[in-house]
């Protein structure tokens, strides 16, 4: 049986992490022996090392502290255990595994070329640069949205997509309520600039009606001026364990983000039955492709962008966004994705 292992920091619940735990959780890992390697510290009160533990995965986490210490620390461990290949998922993971001996893939979470090379922010640039070296020793790199594969492929070899996929209960019922009484909006991570979420409470705030109300769920840098504010019918609700709860009192997920790879948060939404009211981005128009599930949000047309989505059928949009995430972004079509790359690279 090969041995396969996949690398983070901690396995604290991000975005990297949780598409792990989504590969994990597929039948196909029964061909494959998998370990995870972590680099840091784990943070307990947001970590996810209980649950990967209940899937029968071994984890190691690195224990010098001495980043070169580390990286001698992570090869050793690789050659001991014979790993045939390893799957890093963070840029630091990229630097530690670029010289390993072993097959390398890298899957990448964000658009790398908008975030880095256009930002025009000189530290951004010269890291670039940097990871770009780190990539070129990869055997593939794994995109996490189509454009991003796309842009990639012309400065690197062996480049595929393969879009995130979040759980799909086909047993899922959603209960339409009177939407004319309250309508609930949600938008969920991390509270920063990168997400643009002081100009959506803002927009939100000012162009809000009486029965509409945005809840925000997530921690960031923003979370204690957002605190702040006093807006009404805007609920912070801080670091929340029971998302998927949460999710089913609310009526539409809403993001007004600058920069996306392909978004966790709004799959997990569609899966559950809930519309989408997003900014006009690659990485939000991939998820709806032209579907009718969605308003899209051009700056400044929040409240055109509301008032066009309620004029549509509410469960045909609901329908139409769980079909979406059932046809091409559920776990089973992630995993079966990433294994089939896993055992093109042993016959290689």
């Amino acid at each position: 049986m090969k041995k396969i292992a996949f690398m983070v920091p901690r396995l604290t619940k991000t975005g990297p992490v949780n598409v792990i735990y989504n590969i994990l959780l597929s039948k196909e890992r029964e061909n494959f022996d998998c370990y995870i390697i972590t680099s840091k510290n784990e943070i307990s009160e947001n970590s996810r090392v209980e649950e990967f533990k209940s899937l029968g995965v071994k984890i190691y986490p690195l224990k010098q502290t001495n980043i070169i210490l580390k990286y001698f620390e992570l090869r050793n461990f690789v050659k001991k255990e014979q790993f045939s290949l390893i799957n890093a998922h963070s840029i630091s993971s990229l630097f530690y595994i670029c010289f390993l001996k072993v097959y390398k893939a890298f899957s990448l979470h964000f658009d790398i070329q908008h975030d880095w090379l256009r930002s025009g922010n000189k530290k951004y640039l010269f890291l670039y640069h940097v990871v770009k070296f780190a990539l070129k020793r990869m055997d593939v790199i794994i995109c996490c949205a189509d454009y991003i594969a796309k842009s990639l492929k012309q400065e690197f070899n062996s480049v595929v997509s393969i879009p995130n996929g979040v759980t799909y209960n086909e047993n899922y019922k959603r209960n339409y309520r009177n939407l004319g009484i309250r309508k609930n909006f949600i938008y969920c991570g991390s509270l920063n600039a990168r997400k643009n979420v002081l100009e959506l409470v803002s927009e939100f705030n000012e162009h809000r009606k009486a029965n509409e109300y945005l809840y925000l769920a997530g921690i960031g840098d923003f979370y204690e001026r957002l605190k702040n504010l006093g807006y009404q019918n805007i609920v912070l609700l801080g670091f929340c364990d029971d998302l998927e709860i949460i999710l089913q009192d609310m009526d539409y997920f809403i993001s007004y983000s600058k920069s996306e790879g392909l978004p966790l948060a709004v799959l997990e939404a569609m899966s559950m039955g809930l519309p989408v009211v997003l900014s006009d981005i690659p990485g939000h128009s991939e998820i709806i492709d032209n579907r009718l599930c969605a308003g899209v949000i051009k700056k400044g047309t929040l409240r055109e962008s509301l008032d066009k989505i309620f004029s549509f059928d509410y469960k045909f949009l609901s329908d139409n966004a769980r079909a979406i995430i059932s046809e091409k972004y559920s776990i089973d079509i992630m995993a079966k994705k990433y294994f089939a790359v896993f055992k093109g690279c042993f016959i290689l």
